[in-house]
């Protein structure tokens, strides 16, 4: 059945196994010495998609690290000025402010979140992290997104 008609709301209520194939997609980026430092995927995002997983760690602890922040891009930025200019991943995710937002790493050096099941709207744009270390530190720090596309189509005996 056909249901690219549907909004994304009908979409979204569908079972996981409509969703079709999962994929990972990541970018690790070795934190500046007290300035910004960056990395994009090599995969490009679906056009519409949702993200089922999020990971991000740190190789030391948070204090290494003086923020990070993620976004949606098609070239790798080369100015703090370029990254802010670019549109979050995740809206609201991170410190108040103007986004994307500044994420704080916990002490231990990572975050994780299961289930989300967040529709984004990627219009086929890459994964983009930046990474700030504290004066003195280099800090790696690798985010791993999972991801599949927006159904366009699903067995009748799903709507029957």
């Amino acid at each position: 059945m056909d249901i690219s008609n549907w909004g994304i709301g009908r979409i979204m209520q569908l079972p996981d196994y409509c969703f079709g194939r999962r994929f990972l997609v990541s970018c690790t980026v070795q934190g500046g010495d007290a300035a910004a430092a960056w990395d994009i995927s090599e995969v490009a995002l679906p056009e519409r998609c949702v993200i089922w997983e999020m990971r991000a760690f740190c190789d030391s602890t948070g204090v290494d690290l003086t923020s990070w922040r993620m976004a949606l891009g098609d070239q790798l930025p080369a100015t703090t000025a370029i990254m802010d200019g670019l549109e979050p991943l995740i809206n609201g995710l991170g410190i108040q402010g103007p986004g994307p937002r500044a994420i704080d790493m916990s002490f231990e050096g990572k975050l994780i979140w299961n289930r989300l099941r967040q529709n984004i709207n990627a219009a086929s744009r890459r994964l983009i992290i930046e990474a700030t270390g504290a004066l003195g530190k280099t800090p790696i720090v690798t985010v791993g997104i999972v991801v599949s596309g927006v159904p366009r189509s699903i067995p009748d005996m799903i709507v029957e």
